[in-house]
C-alpha cells in the first residue's frame, strides 16, 4: 500500500502525472452567457483552468525554477532555469499559459472549454505587457508546413491555450 517514494518517480512520466493529480478543487460561478448549467465537477474544472490561464509565469511556472548565475566575485546578473521533473536546463524563461484538461470521455470537456472562453475573454493589454516583458519580436508557430517564425504584430491573438 501507499504511494511510492518521490525518488522512484524522478524524471519519469509517472512522476509528472503524480505531481498533477487532484483530489478536488474549489468551484466558480456559472459563466454569464452559457446556457447549459455546469455540474459541480465542471465548475471545479473551470476554476482550475482559470487558475492555469491567469497564473504568473504560465504553465511553466509549475516546473521551472530560476537560479542566479554566480562567479567567484558574486552574482553575475544573469539567470538560468532548471526543471527538476525533467532534469532540463534553459537560459531563458520558458513562457506559456494554459495547461491540459484531461478528463474521461463524456464528462463535458467541450462545454467546459466554452465556459472558459466566456469566463476569460482576451485582454490585449495583458498580451502586450507580456511581449514587452519578454522582449519578443517574433515567435515560432506551428503551421501546416511545420514550424515558422512569425512577427508578433502579425499574429491573431487568442487566449485559448488549453488542449
Amino acid at each position: 500500500g501507499g504511494a511510492a517514494p518521490a525518488s522512484e518517480y524522478a524524471f519519469t512520466l509517472a512522476g509528472l502525472m503524480r505531481s498533477m493529480e487532484s483530489a478536488g478543487y474549489r468551484e466558480v460561478a456559472q459563466p454569464e452567457g452559457l446556457r447549459v448549467e455546469l455540474y459541480s465537477f465542471q465548475r471545479q474544472s473551470l476554476a482550475w483552468m482559470l487558475d492555469r490561464e491567469r497564473r504568473e509565469g504560465g504553465l511553466n511556472a509549475l516546473f521551472w525554477q530560476e537560479h542566479k548565475l554566480r562567479n567567484r566575485t558574486g552574482p553575475m546578473g544573469k539567470s538560468f532555469f532548471y526543471n527538476p521533473t525533467c532534469g532540463e536546463f534553459m537560459r531563458f524563461t520558458p513562457l506559456s499559459s494554459g495547461g491540459f484538461l484531461c478528463e474521461e470521455m463524456g464528462l463535458g470537456k467541450t462545454v467546459e472549454m466554452l465556459a472558459l472562453v466566456l469566463a476569460n475573454p482576451y485582454d490585449s493589454k495583458v498580451s502586450q505587457a507580456r511581449m514587452r516583458q519578454t522582449g519578443e519580436q517574433a515567435c515560432t508557430v506551428a503551421t501546416g508546413q511545420g514550424l515558422a517564425k512569425v512577427a508578433a504584430g502579425m499574429l491573431v491573438e487568442s487566449r485559448a491555450t488549453l488542449v
